[in-house]
């Protein structure tokens, strides 16, 4: 049974001072739940799962039938919930950023950033820009099975040359009819191996950040190529290079407008300062 621990500053003060005007009841009662369950489901197997470099599909099962994936991505999708439930049993429309405060803060007490970034970091930075600034029919094909797990996004704009300069990145997506003809190389893309497309920052247009476009590419479409990254921690998190030769992308999967893709990307930085 999860408890408040005993060492002190362990817990966020606003547990332990009884009144805050921030916090309520459903706070309190999100912040037993997931305690309860990362303390039953997640941190006993930690370290195993870290050595194994994966997130069992069946702890991923779990966590998106509890809710927990459907609120890894800010901000909560309500409108493409379709009866998902919350953790906490909470009313999509209550559901604020201190609930997910209480999430993160909860996740985290595992001890393995790894996990708390395989659990849920492609998802968190990958899917902003759908929810921000998909349309109509690209929210409606990716957001409900995003929310309830059945698919798995990342966030592709770190290269082997340009770093996370999104000005600078070189990946080009040339149009040719209905598609767009993708060639170039992202590095270190969290959950990348994992993930079922790649929210990516492609150059469509001239140099710097005039000739950036955000697209959402498949990351199964021939072509692509993911390879895991060893990394020194974080095993589980699937570190990833990712190259694409000749990719064909449709269109329809470009998420704004051409050449105006550099504030859609940078929208999907901020919740990283949630996640490590």
């Amino acid at each position: 049974m999860a408890s408040f621990s005993t060492i002190p500053f362990a817990d966020p003060l606003w547990l332990n001072r009884g009144y805050s005007p921030y916090y309520n009841d459903s706070h309190r009662r999100l912040q037993k739940e997931v305690r309860e369950y990362v303390d039953t489901y997640i941190a006993p197997f930690c370290e195993e799962w870290e050595k194994q470099g994966v997130v069992p599909q069946e702890v991923h099962k779990r966590h998106a039938e509890l809710g927990y994936t459907a609120v890894s991505s800010f901000p909560l999708a309500v409108n493409y919930l379709n009866g998902q439930r919350l953790p906490g049993d909470i009313k999509p429309g209550d559901w604020d950023g201190f609930h997910d405060i209480v999430v993160i803060d909860e996740l985290a007490r595992c001890g393995y950033l790894g996990i708390v970034w395989a659990l849920g970091c492609g998802n968190s930075i990958g899917g902003p820009p759908v929810i921000n600034f998909g349309n109509d029919d690209q929210k409606r094909r990716f957001l409900p099975d995003m929310l309830k797990g059945n698919i798995r996004f990342c966030l592709g704009v770190t290269e082997p040359d340009a770093g996370s300069d999104v000005a600078g990145i070189t990946t080009t997506a040339e149009r040719n009819g209905d598609v767009y003809i993708v060639n170039g190389a992202k590095k270190w893309i969290t959950n990348g191996i994992f993930a079922d497309y790649c929210t990516a920052a492609v150059r469509t247009g001239g140099e710097g950040t005039q000739g950036i476009s955000a697209l959402i590419i498949p990351l199964k479409a021939p072509g692509v190529t993911c390879k895991k990254i060893e990394n020194s921690g974080v095993h589980a998190s699937g570190s990833t290079y990712i190259e694409f030769d000749q990719v064909e992308v449709p269109v329809a999967n470009l998420l704004g407008v051409e050449n105006k893709g550099f504030p859609v990307i940078m929208n999907s930085m901020f919740p990283l300062d949630s996640h490590g």
